[in-house]
């Protein structure tokens, strides 16, 4: 069995503007925070690691991980668009997609690395 997170993260009965990516949603004080009929959001509308008894064994691992490795990322690294254009519009990117878009970047070491 499994649950094809997409449809449900992008229903269009739960959110407003399914497709855009809007941190306001998550604010409780936003009029965002509400489906578009004006209810409140079914607490399944996002679920990225569901909850409840069959909650992801990989949830703290991966808030963990994320939190040190995201920093290293970018002390360590220099990231940039290989189109110029990207820089004003930034390119529609999404993990869950069919056709995943290729957005080429530059990479550039900005500190070495010590060996211990």
């Amino acid at each position: 069995m499994s649950i094809n997170f997409g449809p449900i993260h992008k229903d269009p009965k739960e959110w407003r503007n399914p497709d855009v990516f809007d941190p306001e949603r998550f604010n409780p004080h936003s009029e965002m925070y509400l489906r578009p009929d004006g209810q409140p959001r079914n607490p399944f509308s996002f679920c990225p690691f569901l909850g409840g008894r069959r909650i992801c064994i990989g949830k703290t691992f991966a808030e963990v991980l994320t939190s040190f490795t995201l920093p290293l990322a970018m002390y360590h690294f220099d990231f940039e668009f290989v189109d110029p254009a990207h820089k004003k519009v930034k390119p529609n990117f999404q993990l869950a997609t069919p056709k995943t878009p290729v957005i080429p970047m530059h990479v550039r070491t900005l500190r070495k690395v010590k060996h211990i």
